[in-house]
């Protein structure tokens, strides 16, 4: 393919092209599948953030108590940010906004992501955080954070990585309107999606 803009209708015919079924009449839903599974997998891996700059977002927010648990929804219906979070880069306080409402009594604490297992094990006092430490974790369509009485409005930023668009094509007089991928990803990481999608096909093609 020698274009250097790559549209997501071009995308998903690449992987067609090269599975051999350019008119989509056996994979073509597969194809778009494997689109978006694969920028979800190139992210999650070891890819430079540069690959895909249109998914990195910072946004702040103040965290509430609910049912005696500090926790802010980052997916699904009752999201609390403007796109569901694919992966949580960092979290950091809003030092400005903590300054402007609570003059003189900025604390900066430090923003450690575990997983349940460490959680569970915060009884034993040799686990828990420092005084400028914050513990958070992802279940489900929440982040939890511990100690909870820390985060009473507190006011935070979080630093993430958005799931990507479910991108599509639309019927149009004269043609076909696509979502243009060229800047919201880099070439080299789209021809790297084109890679994962075509490859599990023919892996599926093979009984692999």
């Amino acid at each position: 393919m020698a274009n250097h803009t790559l549209s997501y209708y071009s995308v998903v015919n690449e992987i067609l092209s090269r599975v051999n079924d350019p008119d989509g009449d056996t994979y073509l839903a597969r194809a778009k599948e494997l689109t978006y599974e694969g920028i979800c997998a190139m992210v999650l891996s070891e890819y430079g953030r540069e690959g895909y700059p249109s998914l990195m977002k910072s946004e702040q927010i103040s965290v509430d108590e609910i049912s005696t648990e500090y926790r802010v929804c980052i997916a699904g219906s009752d999201n609390e940010l403007t796109s569901n979070v694919l992966k949580i880069a960092s979290i950091t306080d809003d030092l400005i906004e903590i300054e402007m409402f609570e003059p003189g009594t900025i604390i900066e604490h430090r923003y450690i992501e575990i997983d349940t297992d460490k959680y569970n094990r915060l009884n034993d006092v040799d686990e828990r955080p420092f005084k400028d430490e914050i513990y958070y974790y992802r279940q489900g369509d929440y982040i939890y954070f511990y100690p909870h009485n820390d985060m009473s409005n507190q006011r935070i930023i979080i630093h993430y990585i958005a799931a990507p668009e479910e991108y599509e094509y639309e019927s149009a007089i004269g043609g076909v309107e696509s979502t243009e991928l060229t800047g919201l990803y880099s070439l080299d990481f789209l021809y790297k999606v084109i890679d994962y999608g075509s490859g599990r096909i023919r892996a599926e093609q093979s009984g692999e």
